[in-house]
C-alpha cells in the first residue's frame, strides 16, 4: 500500500466515527445559516456551531488522542516507527494532509456559514495561518523534548514571538498578505524540524534533562542555608518541589497511608498541568494587556487594557484542568479505568476525595499565580489610579459596609464558582469511562450552546418579543432548576441504596449545598436592587451555579468506572 493511501487510512479508521457525524452535522448547519437572515445578531451563534469544526482537527492530526501532551517522548504513535516507511514520509503526507485539511475547511466555514448570513470574513489568509499553525503543531508533538511540559513551555514562548513579530510589522505598515506569506513561508521548516525530531524518536534518540531539575533543587537548598532568614523558607519550598517533581524526577516519597499517596499521585499528575497553563495564559494575556497600551485603536477604557484580564485566566484553565482530574485513562482515547487505579485498596469515595483535594490545591495554586502577576502587572503599567476610578463608578451608590464586604465577596464567588465549581464538575463525565458519553456530552453541550445562541440572536433581532422573552426567562431557569432538585434527589437516594455514603454524610450534603444556595441569595439580594433582580429570578440562578448532582454522583461514576 502506498504510504499516502496507507495514512489516508489511518485516519479515517481511528476518527471514522467522528468524520461521520461532520458530514451528517455540517450540511445541516450550513442549510440553517441560509434559512436564517441576514443579520450580524446570529454571528455569535454561527461561531459557536462553525469553530469547532476546525479546532477539532489539531489534535486529530498530530497524534495527540494517543499521547501526553506533557510528557518528552514524542507523540507519533511509536508502534508506527517499525513500519518499512522512511521518516520523510512518517511526516510529510500527514502534514499534508493536515494543513489541506483545515485550510479547506476554514474555506468552507467562510463561504457555506459565515458569509450567507452576512459576517464577512477573509478566506485566504487566515486559512494560510492555519495551516502554519497546523504543521507547527505537529512539528512540536513529534518532536522529542528533554524536560516534562518543555512543549507547552516552547510552543508558548513561539506563539508570543510570532505574536510579538506580527505586531512590529503591523507597526511598520506591513500589509495582511505580506504578513501571511511570510508565516506560510515558515512550513517547511516545520516540515524538517518534524522530520529532525522524529528521527531522533524512531532511533530512541531522545535526550533527557531531568537531572538539571534535581542539581537546581539542590543548588537552591544551599544557597538559601547561606542566609539564615530564608533557610527555613527555602527547606520549605525544596520540600514541596521534592513533593511535586518525584515521579518526574527520583523515586516516589513514602506516605503513611493509601490516602495521602493517591492525593500525592493525583497532584503529580493533573495538578502541575493546571499549573503551567495558568503561567502560559497568564503569559500571552500579559502580552495582549502590554501591546493593547500602545494600540491607538483602542478606547482607554477599553477592557483590553486592564491588567484585571489576567483574572480570566484561572475561568478558562479551570474548565480545561477539571476534565483532566476527571481522566482515569492513559491518554484522551483509552478513558477507562486503568488496573493500576482500579486495583488500589481505596473505596470509589476515596479516590474521588483524592481528586477532589488534588483539584482544590490547583485551583487555589492557579489564582495565586494569577493574583500576583496581575499585581505585578497593575504596578509596572501604573493601572492603580484607574483602578481606583473604576472603584469608585462600582462602589459609588453602596453603602459602607457594602463597599468594605464587596472584595471579599468577589473574591469567594470568584473562587468558588469561577475556579472550584469548574474544576470539580467538569471530572464527573470523565469519571465514567465511557468514551461514547464523554463524546456524547460534549456534543450536547454545543448543540445547547448553539440553540441558546440562536433563541437570543433572535430575541435581539425582533425587538417586538423583548418583554415575551423577558417574562419567560424566570419560567425557564425555574424549570431547569426544578429539575435539577429532582435529578439531586435521585441522586443522593442512589448515593444512599448503594451505600457510597454514611447517612449522616447523605443528610449532611443537602443542607450545607441549600446553605450555600441561601447565603449565595442573600449577597446578590443586598448587592443588586430589586428591580433588576427578582428573588425567583435570584434563586433560579444560584441553582444552577452551585454544584450539586455532578458532585454527588463523582462516586457513583467511579464506581460504574470500575466494576464493568
Amino acid at each position: 500500500m502506498h504510504p499516502a493511501t496507507a495514512t489516508a487510512w489511518y485516519f479515517w479508521k481511528e476518527h471514522r466515527w467522528m468524520v461521520t457525524g461532520g458530514i451528517i452535522a455540517f450540511p445541516v448547519i450550513v442549510v440553517l445559516s441560509h434559512l436564517l437572515p441576514d443579520s450580524h445578531h446570529y454571528v455569535v451563534a454561527r461561531i459557536v456551531v462553525a469553530v469547532p469544526f476546525v479546532a477539532v482537527m489539531f489534535p486529530r492530526f498530530a497524534y495527540a488522542m494517543e499521547a501526553d501532551l506533557a510528557g518528552r517522548a514524542s507523540m507519533f504513535p511509536a508502534r508506527m516507527f517499525t513500519q518499512p516507511r522512511t521518516t520523510c514520509a512518517l511526516v510529510g503526507w500527514p502534514m499534508l494532509y493536515g494543513t489541506c485539511a483545515i485550510a479547506l475547511m476554514w474555506v468552507a466555514v467562510v463561504q457555506l456559514v459565515f458569509r450567507p448570513g452576512g459576517f464577512v470574513v477573509p478566506r485566504l489568509w487566515p486559512a494560510l495561518i492555519l495551516a502554519t499553525t497546523m504543521a507547527w503543531f505537529q512539528a512540536l508533538a513529534w518532536r522529542p523534548f528533554a524536560l516534562p511540559w518543555m512543549r507547552l513551555v516552547v510552543a508558548t514562548g513561539a506563539t508570543i514571538a510570532a505574536t510579538a513579530l506580527v505586531a512590529i510589522a503591523i507597526a511598520s505598515g506591513c500589509s495582511a498578505n505580506a504578513i501571511t506569506m511570510g508565516l506560510a513561508a515558515t512550513i517547511p521548516l516545520a516540515y524538517v524540524t518534524a522530520v529532525r525530531g522524529l528521527s531522533r524518536a524512531r532511533r530512541g534518540d531522545e535526550p533527557d534533562w531531568r537531572w538539571l531539575w534535581e542539581r537546581t533543587r539542590h543548588a537552591a537548598r544551599e544557597c538559601t542555608r547561606c542566609v539564615p532568614t530564608f533557610a527555613a523558607v527555602g527547606t520549605w519550598l525544596s520540600s514541596r518541589a521534592k513533593y511535586i517533581t518525584c515521579g518526574f524526577v527520583g523515586q516516589p516519597p513514602s506516605f503513611p497511608s493509601a490516602e495521602q499517596a493517591q492525593v500525592w499521585y493525583e497532584t503529580r499528575r493533573n495538578a502541575i498541568g493546571t499549573w503551567v497553563l495558568t503561567v502560559l495564559g497568564v503569559l500571552l494575556a500579559s502580552v495582549m494587556v502590554i501591546f493593547s497600551q500602545f494600540n491607538p485603536m483602542l478606547a482607554p477604557e477599553s477592557p483590553l487594557r486592564s491588567p484585571l484580564l489576567l483574572l480570566l485566566v484561572p475561568l478558562w484553565v479551570a474548565p480545561v484542568t477539571g476534565g483532566l482530574f476527571g481522566r482515569c485513562g492513559p491518554n484522551a482515547k483509552n478513558v477507562a479505568l486503568t488496573a493500576f487505579l482500579g486495583t488500589r485498596p481505596l473505596t470509589s469515595k476515596t479516590l474521588v476525595a483524592a481528586k477532589f483535594r488534588a483539584a482544590t490545591r490547583a485551583g487555589l495554586v492557579a489564582l495565586a499565580i494569577t493574583l500576583v502577576a496581575c499585581l505585578i502587572l497593575m504596578t509596572a503599567l501604573n493601572g492603580w489610579a484607574t483602578l481606583a476610578a473604576q472603584w469608585r463608578f462600582v462602589t459609588g451608590d453602596m453603602s459602607p459596609v457594602q463597599r468594605a464586604a464587596l472584595p471579599v465577596v468577589a473574591g469567594l464567588v470568584l473562587v468558588i464558582l469561577g475556579v472550584w465549581k469548574p474544576l470539580l464538575v467538569n471530572m464527573c463525565i470523565g469519571l465514567t469511562g465511557r468514551r461514547w458519553l464523554i463524546s456524547t456530552a460534549a456534543g450536547g453541550f454545543g448543540v445547547v450552546l448553539a440553540i441558546v445562541c440562536f433563541v437570543a440572536g433572535w430575541l435581539h433581532a425582533h425587538s417586538d418579543y423583548h418583554d415575551f422573552g423577558l417574562a419567560t426567562l424566570p419560567w425557564v431557569l425555574g424549570a431547569v432548576a426544578a429539575f435539577k432538585l429532582v435529578l439531586g434527589a435521585w441522586t443522593l437516594s442512589a448515593l444512599h441504596r448503594h451505600r457510597v455514603f454514611e447517612p449522616r454524610w447523605i443528610i449532611l450534603l443537602p443542607v450545607v449545598w441549600l446553605a450555600a444556595v441561601l447565603t449565595l441569595v442573600g449577597l446578590a439580594r443586598w448587592y443588586l436592587p430589586s428591580p433588576w433582580a427578582p428573588w425567583q429570578f435570584l434563586l433560579s440562578i444560584v441553582i444552577l451555579f452551585v454544584p450539586l448532582v455532578r458532585l454527588a454522583a463523582a462516586p457513583l461514576a467511579l464506581a460504574w468506572n470500575r466494576h464493568r
